[in-house]
């Protein structure tokens, strides 16, 4: 079972605090992996993403597009400023809207319970980044929070496209601590692909990725992480490595062999 409610909000409140203080350790043109951001764009972006749900919060019967958009902070020390307030802004809104409360959930209806998940996990992601960056040891998830990193990233980003046809055997996607799994399919078509894949029931997969909760998790973000294994089909990992900026398997050399 995955985190509750309030630990998803414990979870956004802890790490919101910890990315908060790596980034104010780094020079604000300092280099972020695995994007390759800078310190301020990376917090340029969470900023934005932050304030807009947090006035969502304030505003749940209205559209992002009736509000006028706020002028962000200019300087790195505001705008750090400015995170830290959103993140205690959200926690607050969040305890007081409880797991049940609906908000509009990218055009769907949602509930408080997604929002702490989604905000928990990408402020995971972020205070993760920044301490990399700044040389600090990070200290693991558990394999419970990782997985649900996982499960929410997955589904976050699985394409809703009904014009895509869709690979009928999957990839699958296994944390080898927790024991869950996930099932990507991936398009028939994919001349112009893009990385988008879709989540489906469980079927025999013609590949599998699989790991560490947590080392899978970082992995999705785009992470070089050597722990993961991926075998199967050569074109199913080939989709799953780009759908996920993952460098493709170089192609084995012909050994050239000179005969007298």
């Amino acid at each position: 079972m995955g985190p509750s409610f309030t630990e998803h909000v414990e979870l956004l409140a802890g790490h919101g605090q910890l990315a908060v203080t790596r980034l104010a350790g780094l020079p604000p043109k300092a280099r972020l992996a695995p994007d390759d951001a800078t310190a301020h764009q990376v917090a340029h972006e969470h900023w934005a993403t932050v304030e807009i749900w947090s006035w969502s919060l304030e505003h749940r019967s209205a559209a992002w597009d009736q509000r006028e958009a706020p002028v962000p902070p200019s300087d790195h020390a505001s705008l750090l400023a400015g995170i830290a307030a959103e993140h205690a802004r959200l926690v607050t809104l969040l305890q007081d809207a409880g797991p049940d409360g609906p908000i509009d959930y990218f055009g769907q209806p949602g509930t408080c319970a997604d929002l702490a998940r989604l905000l928990a996990h990408e402020t995971i992601t972020l205070a993760h980044a920044a301490t990399v960056a700044s040389d600090q040891p990070w200290h693991d998830l558990t394999p419970q929070v990782a997985s649900d990193g996982v499960g929410q990233a997955l589904s976050h980003w699985s394409s809703a496209d009904p014009q895509v046809a869709w690979r009928p055997q999957p990839v699958a996607v296994h944390a080898t601590d927790t024991g869950d799994e996930w099932y990507l399919a991936f398009p028939v078509d994919v001349d112009e692909f893009n990385g988008e894949y879709r989540l489906v029931a469980a079927a025999p997969p013609v590949a599998v990725l699989e790991g560490p909760a947590e080392e899978v998790l970082w992995w999705l973000h785009g992470w070089p992480i050597p722990g993961v294994s991926a075998v199967g089909a050569p074109e199913e990992l080939r989709l799953l490595r780009q759908a996920f900026l993952q460098p493709d398997e170089p192609r084995p050399r012909r050994r050239w062999r000179w005969f007298s």
